[in-house]
């Protein structure tokens, strides 16, 4: 189903925005399932801040060094305890 913005269309633009097909969002919703279960936040290590499961490396800080450009190599020499599946 497409959804035009009457405001759009009013001029020379027209934005159409289409839903991403069935299979997209099935993928989509794995990839949250399967990061929910690597991740887990508890009051009692590091006040909560999301940490990989088993470990006390805290998400925010290795998504910020992939984020900078940092290689695979590099966090994996930072953080030995990681895998390929959690970066």
């Amino acid at each position: 189903m497409a959804y035009a913005d009457p405001l759009a269309s009013r001029g020379a633009l027209t934005l159409e925005a289409k839903s991403p097909p069935a299979a997209a969002w099935r993928c989509g919703l794995k990839q949250l399932a399967n990061a929910q279960n690597r991740v887990v936040s508890d009051p009692e290590i590091l006040g909560g801040t999301p940490v990989f499961r088993r470990t006390r490396i805290p998400v925010g800080l290795v998504a910020e060094m992939v984020a900078q450009g940092a290689l695979v190599e590099e966090v994996f020499a930072g953080y030995p305890a990681l895998d390929t599946e959690k970066i």
